[in-house]
């Protein structure tokens, strides 16, 4: 017994000894958490995992070391399921064959499987690039337009329309995402909301028929409305085909109305181009007298016009005035008056008399002639008249009293009247002397006579003394 106590003390003496003495192992394990692509298959991806072999915390790079994988203890290598997202945790266990550690610390470790999907979902090439909505129609069911497709097998596709004004006219957003779970895709749609509908046209002629004058401006807007049920009052954009009211008749004319969507609406009016209107000018006066010193213009004569319309068209300004032949002297002309409108002509006539208000320029002194001798009144009278260069031709001398073989004082009228038939008249006295010239002659006569006698007597005196 005391021998069995001695030997069993120096046992546990021996073996504890050994103890302190042996070395120290342990495993270290790398890449323990690995992510599995879903639907992988797990054999390519089991051996990456693995240990390295320690001894006395010096890395034993020569270390020979098996590995069992398949898992133990309620986490199997069979139990992860790459069909499904997941965390999945399987025991590895490492071996070594050179050293022989043996079960070692970390020689069991949990390496963690981690399923996930790195493949977003994907939409149909078949999906819409846009989609046109039609204001008043009914929303689009997207989820029938939209498909997409996943490696999990199946994803969910919502849409956010919010910003997307189905009233308005115009390009919107629409996002559109298909997500599986786990990742997502997202796609931006235009959506075009267009307005089809043409605007409302509202006629107010009757039988769409319009009587105009010819020549008259038109403006088509005040006969017409048209309403968008978007834009509202689109009258101001009415367009029309040509027209003219230049020549009589009846013509198609096309109105047109647009919204800002560029729908259109027309209507066609008959155009009837008249001519009711009657031109008239007529005169205050046909004949005007006025004094020829005056400056006169067409604005002076158009104050003769007493009517001068088209219509109620007053056409005062289209009046013309042919002044051509009136001249700044004492005359009787004629000057015209004419206007052209609506294809009509009109000339009236009007005598202008211009008139001079002086009267003529009549000067004569008193005249002494003697008896018997000859002389002109032009002598002695002188006249003038500013507006009448043949004055002269107008003088009348009155006299009937003067006997022009007698001596005596006599009075003379004189008198002259202008183009204007205004007259000066003058009265002056001519004298008739007795001629002192004939006196002379008597005197020279019986001079000469005796003269004669003398010569006679002489001549006979000489004679007899022979």
């Amino acid at each position: 017994m005391r021998f069995f106590k001695w030997g069993l003390g120096l046992f546990f003496f021996l073996l504890l000894s050994f103890k302190s003495n042996a070395a120290s192992w342990h495993f270290e394990w790398e890449q323990t958490y690995i992510e599995v692509p879903l639907y992988a298959n797990i054999d390519l991806y089991v051996t990456i995992p693995f240990a390295r072999l320690y001894k006395d915390n010096h890395l034993l790079e020569d270390a020979e070391i098996t590995y069992q994988r398949t898992g133990d203890w309620l986490y199997l290598l069979s139990d992860v399921d790459t069909t499904k997202i997941g965390t999945y945790q399987v025991w590895y266990k490492a071996y070594e064959k050179k050293y022989l550690p043996g079960q070692c610390q970390g020689y069991k470790t949990l390496v963690t499987f981690q399923v996930t999907d790195d493949v977003p979902p994907v939409f149909s090439e078949s999906n819409p690039k846009e989609i046109t909505h039609l204001i008043g129609s009914p929303y689009p069911d997207y989820q029938q337009l939209f498909h997409a497709t996943d490696n999990s097998g199946s994803c969910q596709i919502t849409v956010r329309d919010d910003q997307v004004q189905y009233q308005i006219p115009g390009i919107y957003p629409l996002f559109v995402t298909a997500f599986d779970g786990t990742l997502s895709t997202e796609v931006v749609v235009d959506v075009i909301v267009k307005d089809l509908e043409a605007p409302q046209i509202e006629c107010f002629l009757e039988n769409r028929k319009l009587v105009v004058e010819q020549y008259e401006t038109v403006s088509l807007l005040p006969y017409f409305k048209a309403t968008d049920q978007i834009d509202g009052d689109v009258t101001d954009s009415l367009s029309a085909s040509f027209f003219s009211t230049d020549q009589v008749g009846q013509y198609n004319v096309t109105v047109t109305f647009e919204d800002r969507q560029h729908n259109q609406s027309k209507m066609t009016i008959v155009l009837e181009v008249v001519n009711t209107k009657e031109l008239v000018l007529s005169l205050l006066s046909d004949e005007l007298v006025l004094d020829y010193t005056g400056s006169y213009d067409d604005s002076f004569f158009k104050q003769n016009i007493q009517t001068s319309t088209y219509g109620t068209d007053n056409l005062l300004e289209e009046v013309e005035v042919d002044l051509s032949a009136l001249k700044k002297k004492v005359g009787t002309y004629t000057i015209w008056y004419s206007i052209d409108h609506a294809n009509q002509q009109k000339e009236v006539s009007c005598k202008v008399v211009l008139l001079s208000y002086e009267k003529p320029i009549l000067e004569v002194s008193e005249i002494n002639i003697p008896l018997g001798e000859s002389f002109s009144y032009l002598d002695y009278i002188f006249v003038s008249d500013a507006s009448d260069d043949e004055i002269l031709k107008t003088l009348v001398i009155d006299d009937g009293k003067v006997d022009y073989t007698k001596e005596g004082r006599y009075q003379v009228m004189a008198s002259v009247t202008n183009s204007s038939g205004l007259t000066t008249t003058k009265y002056f006295v001519l004298t008739i002397e007795k001629s002192s010239e004939s006196d002379d002659v008597v005197k020279w006569g019986l001079l000469g006579v005796g003269l004669v006698l003398v010569c006679y007597l002489g001549y006979r005196f000489i004679r007899k003394r022979k």
